[in-house]
């Protein structure tokens, strides 16, 4: 009988393209695959199903899908009553957006008790050390991958400079600024240290913060609860930082934005758009498919990390790769897994941003050339076969 391997489905596009991604690429390797959505169903009516199912493996990868909520009844998160072994694909930290702290507490209580038939994969390496703290010893690294093919543009761009994904204006976030809190306080200040030196670690921050914080009754989950409080507020200034960095190229360069406030996610007007005469936003592409001939056809892509990433390097750089176009991103450490051409097509302060945009618009020669490096290097490390040939090697054994 094939190995059955059974994933949650997401309403949320960027999920949902990673879930049928490794699908795809798991299918290859001729296991049963099966994308479960949960539609109008109980969480207690949904994981009956899946057990009926006896699957071999869950994979989980939305942190807010029906397979991690909360059941009062039970007292227990759905996965909890999963019979399976899991896999937690953690593409961002793996509490997220999350900052109460009962709700964290009862969630890394529950990663320890089932520790035992469970797997953490992470994108970022503190994140290991986290779990490790927790005496979770089955967590290990994974990275976005992309399922994206070359694009040609016949030499034809439709932009000089463009930057898709989400955006807010800056002064939303220093308005909400809490002049009496510690957190906020400190968060602003790691937020303007980073602003300027964009190879800024911002781990070292969160680990003080949890030192001054975390009670001592019980030292490993305060202090990580209040770690992950810290995580919580730097992620969220995610959208005003790189509206910030939007604004500062556009005193220089008209640049093109397509996406900007994602009220539109769930049908909302937006009234918090980013207003600068260099920059001129578009309608999102709701498709993910559409967002291929954007970077095709752009002669440079940026890219700026979600802030509270150190390491990590997010699916943009690889998607943009994998069409064949040109990148600019924040230095990050995993980019010297990635590619050979990691100086060139990195930067570490808004200046040099600058100075890259100015220089690789008029040497057209040596931006195709770094782009076709980086499209190589890209198809040969970090596909989703790639990304399923080392999750399924962990825990085959």
């Amino acid at each position: 009988m094939a190995f059955k391997i059974i994933l949650e489905g997401s309403r949320t596009p960027i999920y949902r393209r990673i879930i049928n991604g490794l699908a795809h690429s798991i299918e290859k390797k001729h296991y049963q695959t099966i994308i479960l959505d949960s539609g109008t169903e109980s969480p207690l009516e949904f994981v009956r199903r899946i057990n009926e199912l006896k699957p071999d493996l869950v994979i989980i990868s939305n942190l807010f899908g029906l397979l991690s909520a909360y059941n009062p009844g039970e007292q227990k998160y759905v996965y909890e009553l999963l019979a399976s072994p899991i896999i937690f694909l953690h593409y961002d930290n793996p509490l997220g957006p999350i900052n109460d702290w009962d709700e964290i507490e009862r969630r890394l209580n529950t990663w320890v008790s089932i520790s035992g038939r469970s797997t953490h994969f992470c994108i970022e390496n503190t994140n290991i050390s986290d779990f490790q703290k927790l005496s979770i010893q089955d967590a290990r690294r994974i990275f976005h991958a992309t399922e994206f093919d070359l694009v040609g543009n016949k030499g034809k761009y439709r932009y000089d400079v463009s930057f898709v994904g989400h955006l807010l204006p800056e002064s939303i976030f220093l308005d909400s600024i809490d002049p009496d809190s510690l957190l906020d306080e400190r968060v602003l200040a790691v937020y303007r240290k980073r602003r300027e030196h964009l190879d800024y670690r911002i781990e070292d921050d969160a680990m003080s913060f949890a030192d001054l914080s975390a009670p001592s009754m019980h030292p490993v989950i305060d202090w990580l609860t209040a770690k992950q409080l810290y995580r919580a507020r730097i992620n969220g200034t995610s959208l005003f930082f790189r509206g910030s960095i939007i604004s500062d190229i556009a005193d220089n360069f008209e640049i093109d934005v397509i996406g900007g406030d994602p009220s539109y996610i769930n049908d909302k007007v937006s009234t918090r758009k980013l207003k600068h005469p260099g920059v001129h936003l578009h309608t999102p592409e709701k498709n993910h498919r559409g967002t291929d001939r954007i970077y095709a056809e752009s002669k440079i892509n940026v890219n700026i990390t979600s802030i509270q990433f150190d390491s990590a390097i997010v699916n943009r750089v690889l998607d943009v790769a994998a069409v064949g176009g040109f990148l600019l991103t924040d230095w990050k450490e995993g980019l010297k897994e990635i590619t050979s051409v990691h100086e060139q097509l990195s930067y570490r302060t808004v200046d040099e941003l600058k100075n890259k945009i100015d220089y690789y618009l008029t040497h057209d020669a040596e931006r195709l050339e770094i782009a076709a490096q980086l499209h190589h290097d890209v198809k040969q490390k970090r596909t989703y076969d790639h990304a399923v040939e080392v999750m399924l090697g962990c825990v085959a054994g």
